[in-house]
């Protein structure tokens, strides 16, 4: 086995390059954001149905009981989708559009019963 022996000015030179390799990559993630990030929207949809509802929000899938209120923050112009529960899995074209995410509802509280029809 060879082994390398580093003394004086060499080691503390190779501590910095170690380290210095070692927390770039940290630095490049650590960033602050960006303004052109999308904007994001908080807004609260409420249940005043007479039945729980299933709805497709990005990638998740949020249920809303009868007589509850959620609060969202979503990204401007991202949509929310109703999901059928007679499919047994979730396609963005068996789902329906009912909302659309717009800058005007920053803050509003919207009632399920204007947006969804049946």
């Amino acid at each position: 086995m060879l082994v390398y022996k580093i003394e004086g000015y060499k080691s503390i030179l190779a501590g910095v390059i170690l380290t210095w390799c070692l927390l770039s990559p940290l630095y490049n993630y650590a960033q602050p954001k960006s303004t052109s990030q999308r904007e994001s929207v908080s807004f609260y949809l409420k249940n005043d149905l007479d039945r729980p509802i299933l709805l497709k929000i990005g990638k998740s899938t949020v249920s809303i009981d009868i007589g509850d209120t959620k609060k969202f923050d979503r990204p401007l112009h991202s949509q929310i989708f109703l999901v059928n529960k007679k499919v047994m899995g979730f396609y963005l074209q068996k789902g329906k559009k009912i909302l659309e995410i717009d800058s005007e509802l920053q803050g509003k509280k919207v009632l399920l019963s204007k947006i969804v029809k049946e």
